[in-house]
């Protein structure tokens, strides 16, 4: 068999070459093509998903046939224009294109498509990411997401819409100086502070803003720094959730320092009656476990077929009226103690690494 080199193998088989789309659970496919000007043909692996949250994969193509400058359309199986973001990955010695990246939303779910070389459709509500003074700015129309530059307090605010949903977000670590079996071991609170945030992307498809930084014992600016770490927030023309990927470094002394959690933690206002507000879990077969913060069912007082249905559903279950001379409130929804005041803010954290799809509702 003749000897063939890696330089050779490469420049034959880039057209035969798959193309692989990286979404949570759903990866993508293409077909091989004769020439670039055709185009590729793409399809999922694992079959058509029923949602994602938006898709990206790399196409390898020929040498000498793409110029460094070539735009890319794609259509579904149907000959429908699909919005498109591309951007190259890597170039042949002659400058044309070797490999380019391709992201789509998460409203593209066709069966298959067919990317080639063209002019690429906008999406009706574009994602942009911009920099003003110490923020960058997300927005696609639906949701609002601001990002500081510097300080401890990462994410700013989420909105949607005129309603904020989260604000003050920041990356917190408690570490204790020593193993979880021992009785005298101490816990330290530490915040990820900013070193830097690069706009890697900012639209129409898809906006991406990288921050980067180190943990400081309580946010502070001063003393020691550890666990570099890189936080991703991803947001998608049209979409009504942005998507965290959060990765760090050990840097840490070994022998005396010890995670005990490390996790994201926002604080979310309330406005709505008690009853109204309700935390719910997603889960990984796609159900939802929720329940309401007061829960009115299995009171002295029944409060009727209505609102048991309202709460079982985690649905809103009426209005209130207040009397500022009455402790309790009553309501539709029956009579409860009076709610926390409007506009007041609860923390919330989630301690595990945040690299999940974060719904704003």
């Amino acid at each position: 068999m003749p000897q063939v080199s890696r330089r050779n193998f490469l420049a034959g088989a880039s057209v035969a070459a798959a193309a692989v789309a990286l979404v949570p659970g759903r990866t993508a496919s293409a077909a091989p093509s004769a020439q670039a000007a055709d185009g590729v043909d793409l399809h999922w692996l694992d079959g058509k998903p029923t949602a994602t949250t938006g898709a990206t994969w790399g196409v390898p193509w020929p040498k000498g046939q793409l110029p460094k400058d070539s735009t890319f359309a794609l259509q579904t199986d149907d000959g429908s224009a699909v919005a498109v973001q591309s951007w190259p990955l890597a170039s042949w010695p002659d400058g044309t294109l070797k490999w380019t990246g391709h992201a789509i939303g998460s409203s593209a779910l066709a069966a298959g498509f067919r990317l080639a070389p063209g002019t690429p459709a906008a999406p009706p509500t574009p994602v942009t990411a911009t920099r003003s003074g110490s923020e960058v700015r997300l927005a696609n129309g639906v949701v609002d997401v601001r990002i500081a530059t510097s300080g401890y307090i990462v994410i700013r605010s989420i909105s949607r819409g005129a309603r904020t949903t989260a604000q003050n977000g920041r990356l917190v670590l408690l570490l204790q100086n020593r193993p979880d079996d021992d009785s005298t071991a101490t816990q330290t609170s530490w915040a990820g502070v900013i070193d830097g945030v690069d706009i890697e992307q900012s639209g129409p498809v898809r906006a991406v803003v990288k921050v980067t930084g180190r943990y400081r014992v309580n946010g502070g600016s001063s003393g020691r720094a550890i666990l570099p770490w890189t936080l991703r927030v991803y947001l998608g023309a049209g979409d009504e959730s942005i998507r965290l990927a959060h990765s760090f470094i050990w840097d840490a002394d070994a022998e005396h320092d010890f995670v005990r959690g490390l996790g994201l933690e926002l604080a979310v206002p309330m406005t709505d009656e008690a009853h109204n507000r309700h935390v719910r879990f997603g889960t990984a077969s796609g159900g939802i476990w929720g329940e309401p913060v007061r829960v009115l069912t299995g009171l002295r007082r029944d409060p009727g077929a209505a609102v048991r249905a309202a709460q079982v559903a985690i649905s809103r279950c009426g209005t209130t009226s207040r009397s500022s001379r009455s402790p309790r409130t009553t309501s539709r929804c029956g009579s409860a103690r009076r709610p926390r005041a409007a506009g007041s803010s609860t923390p919330v954290t989630a301690v595990a690494p945040p690299a999940s799809a974060t719904s704003v509702a």
